[in-house]
């Protein structure tokens, strides 16, 4: 097409068509001046999935840097156990990690799966509030700037048979995700299996589980109805997903950039809090469409619960050391479970 115009048209009128083309070119093909990549632990979650694609957007949407950021999940990419090291070196620029997961590196990152500490979203918020000075030091001496955490719903016990106190568990395998669901396992007196979020489905139906801790949340993109009978809502704790970001990359960004993310960041976050309720609600009501039986614990396991609590908390407080108790003490001035 372009050979007969040019056959058609005056050298300078062509020459002028052609400028038009490329500039029209120009305008539909970004260039970008940098490619990075964001890992995501739980990018098959939609409401995750839905708050990285934004920060993403806005991200590549940077007037001055033209940054194209591609997002993958954690095993698309690289192994689940090397993402730390891997945004550390800056092999990735992001990522997002659940916050317990990086308790080998700081005993401080387990306070986010402390049973019984903050057991709604109301009591998780003001204690990650309380600690967030302190998460953000330990992510900056791992070379890391955190962006934003994202909430899980409160944790439940799933079980395939009805459960009236912890002896039920005993002997049991576990579903386990982090240090200290491990330790709570044991505490129960059943067996810890580690089982990664992307596999759960798999260890369910191969015979592999007894039963499970996670969120009413996790029980519905698993289609847990299929392989589970009850649910205990016991609202241990409220992990959090952090969405976390190279240092040397967050720094290589000039200062109106750095703010400009920083609202978007803070804005997502916020949201992210506000919408679980809702969140929540609607995963319980799936549930139970499903045959999920939803059950209150009655209140010899409540008591059984607590007390390993405040076990585990005692455990952790030692751990963490003068840090770790100046956060309980602040916390505790508000909340404290008897």
């Amino acid at each position: 097409m372009m050979q007969l115009i040019k056959r058609h048209m005056p050298r300078k009128g062509y020459f002028a068509l052609s400028v038009v083309c490329s500039l029209l070119l120009c305008a539909t093909v970004p260039s970008w001046a940098k490619s990075w990549q964001l890992v995501s632990v739980y990018l098959g979650d939609a409401r995750h999935h839905n708050l990285l694609t934004e920060f993403v957007h806005g991200m590549e949407s940077l007037p001055s840097t033209r940054i194209k950021v591609d997002l993958f999940d954690k095993c698309s990419l690289i192994p689940d156990k090397n993402i730390l090291t891997s945004v550390t070196k800056n092999d990735i620029q992001l990522a997002e990690i659940l916050m317990a997961e990086l308790e080998h590196e700081d005993p401080l990152f387990g306070l986010d799966n402390i049973p019984f500490l903050a057991t709604d979203l109301s009591e998780a918020q003001q204690l990650w509030e309380i600690s967030r000075e302190q998460v953000e030091q330990r992510l900056a001496n791992l070379g890391l700037h955190l962006l934003l955490v994202a909430p899980w719903p409160p944790q439940g016990i799933f079980t395939v048979q009805p459960m009236a106190s912890l002896v039920d568990l005993r002997g049991g395998k576990l579903r386990t995700y982090s240090t200290e669901t491990a330790l709570l396992a044991r505490y129960l007196g059943a067996e810890s299996v580690h089982v990664p979020h992307e596999h759960l489905r798999e260890s369910w139906l191969t015979g592999q589980l007894d039963a499970m801790i996670t969120s009413p949340v996790t029980a519905v993109t698993q289609q847990a109805w299929e392989y589970i009978k009850y649910y205990y809502d016991i609202q241990a704790w409220v992990p959090k997903n952090m969405l976390v970001i190279n240092q040397a990359s967050w720094q290589s960004l000039n200062d109106q950039e750095r703010q400009t993310l920083t609202k978007l960041a803070k804005r997502l976050e916020v949201r992210a809090w506000q919408s679980m309720q809702l969140h929540i609600q609607q995963a319980i009501v799936a549930m139970q469409k499903n045959g999920i039986q939803v059950v209150s614990p009655n209140p010899k396991l409540v008591a059984q619960l607590r007390h390993i609590g405040h076990l585990m908390t005692a455990r952790w407080a030692r751990n963490a050391g003068q840090v770790g108790r100046e956060i309980l003490g602040t916390y505790r001035k508000y909340h404290k479970h008897e």
